[in-house]
């Protein structure tokens, strides 16, 4: 493996382990403090935190199909994905390092 593919996989790598580890932390510090508390406004109103559950996955995206149904594309249908796309960076020979990192910002958050 050549020294340019070996940066972009760690790059890839750690973007996606960074995602995966990040995204439990994130979400349990959101429920901590903004549980049953209004909108919080930083930068003079510019930023508002509130929390925000989503049924579904990106978007709320399925959020309105049968539970059961959900369950199944969640369970089988994103990892085909996620498996689909980390075998097109596997087999890609030149992938540049910022091709790398934001195929790592879609994988990550997928696999949690």
């Amino acid at each position: 493996m050549p020294t340019v593919k070996r940066t972009t996989f760690a790059i890839f790598l750690l973007a996606t382990l960074s995602c995966v580890g990040c995204d439990p932390i994130t979400k349990d510090i959101a429920r901590a403090y903004l549980t049953d508390t209004p909108p919080r406004s930083l930068a003079f109103g510019t930023i508002q935190l509130m929390l925000v559950e989503n049924p579904g996955a990106f978007m709320s995206l399925g959020s309105e199909l049968p539970e059961a149904f959900r369950s199944l594309i969640f369970v089988f249908g994103v990892p085909a994905i996620l498996l689909i796309l980390c075998g097109a960076f596997i087999t890609q020979p030149n992938l540049s390092r910022f091709d790398a990192l934001a195929l790592a910002l879609i994988v990550g958050p997928g696999v949690r």
